[in-house]
């Protein structure tokens, strides 16, 4: 399976850095606010993706098919040959 996206590898970095920040008693930035605001970003675009999926796929399924038309011309000659 693919790497995580960018955005949610920088989601999971500043989240756990902020974290570390609460722990250490750094209060300057509100930082339940700024996780509250992180964790509300939208998920990464997956239609890049989902293209290259559909790619592979679409090129498997080709060649299916390719095969079994491959199959059937052998199967009818070598029925019409007996």
């Amino acid at each position: 399976m693919a790497a995580n996206p960018p955005t949610d590898d920088l989601r999971n970095i500043i989240t756990s850095e902020l974290t570390k920040v609460k722990a250490a008693g750094q209060t300057d930035v509100s930082i339940d606010r700024l996780i509250a605001y992180i964790e509300t970003l939208p998920a990464p675009d997956d239609r890049d993706r989902h293209l290259d999926w559909t790619k592979h796929t679409s090129f498997l399924t080709h060649a299916s098919w390719v095969e079994i038309f491959k199959s059937a011309l052998e199967a009818g000659g070598t029925s019409i040959r007996f």
